[in-house]
């Protein structure tokens, strides 16, 4: 694949904003669709009241997670990420996983995902499955022809769709190509790595941010997302944090 996007990539599993601008964002939001293998596909943008066409802007790409919408994911950062790209001036844009009703225990369950790979993966030789062996049936995307297992997200190339709203983005605003990031939520920020080592040949220092967010308190797996009790660090770390704080025993248990 032709290395065709300068792009930071910063996945986050859980992710927070801090801004300390007005309660009232004075930018535009707007709404956008794509037909993608067939399907219309939208996304959301939002410029920031600053914006012109005289200079170029940074621009952020941010990715629900599992059941999560494009309005969620913008509501679920501390004071809304619009106020965040307001207070900073960049322009933020927000993918749409492919969705469909599905049913769970009988009532209806809204799903949406992206295909990440990894989440449909057959499990690896002597290594366990990376989802719980007691978790519910969640419904399976109707486009898929297999699944795995753990065999719960979205079968289409949403590679391909999320490059192409960067790529239509890109021309149709005054960004900044050297100031391109995206950041996702869990199954968002599973897409979001997966994107930066599928688009770039090499993921290099320069190039890849492979940092994640780590939790100073003991209930980061539980949707903690104060700032104070987050900072940036390395997969190891995280895994390092984890055998110290016997947060291990839950995941050898499952």
């Amino acid at each position: 694949m032709k290395e065709v996007l300068s792009l930071t990539i910063l996945v986050l599993l859980i992710a927070t904003f801090v801004s300390c601008s007005p309660s009232q964002n004075q930018g535009e939001y707007i709404e956008k669709s794509l037909i993608w293998q067939g399907k219309e596909r939208e996304y959301l943008i939002y410029l920031p009241g600053i914006y012109n066409k005289k200079e170029k802007f940074s621009l952020i790409i941010g990715l629900h997670g599992y059941t999560g919408t494009a309005t969620g994911f913008e509501k679920e950062t501390t004071k809304g990420m619009n106020q965040h790209a307001e207070a900073h001036q960049y322009i933020a844009v927000y993918p749409q996983g492919d969705h469909f009703w599905g049913k769970r225990d009988n009532y209806p369950f809204f799903v949406s995902s992206w295909n990440d790979i990894e989440s449909n993966a057959p499990p690896r030789k002597n290594k366990r499955h990376i989802c719980s062996k007691t978790r519910d049936e969640d419904p399976k995307p109707p486009e898929c022809k297999e699944y795995s297992y753990c065999g719960w997200t979205s079968c289409y190339d949403d590679i391909g769709f999320i490059k192409e709203v960067i790529e239509r983005v890109s021309k149709n605003y005054k960004i900044d190509e050297s100031k391109r990031y995206i950041v996702g939520m869990s199954n968002g920020g599973a897409m979001a790595h997966r994107f930066a080592c599928l688009i770039f040949k090499k993921c290099t220092k320069h190039k890849l941010n492979k940092s994640v967010v780590l939790h100073n308190c003991d209930y980061g797996h539980g949707g903690c997302v104060n700032p104070k009790h987050l900072q940036v660090g390395t997969q190891q770390q995280n895994v390092k944090d984890m055998i110290y704080r016997g947060r291990w025993k839950h995941w050898k248990e499952q």
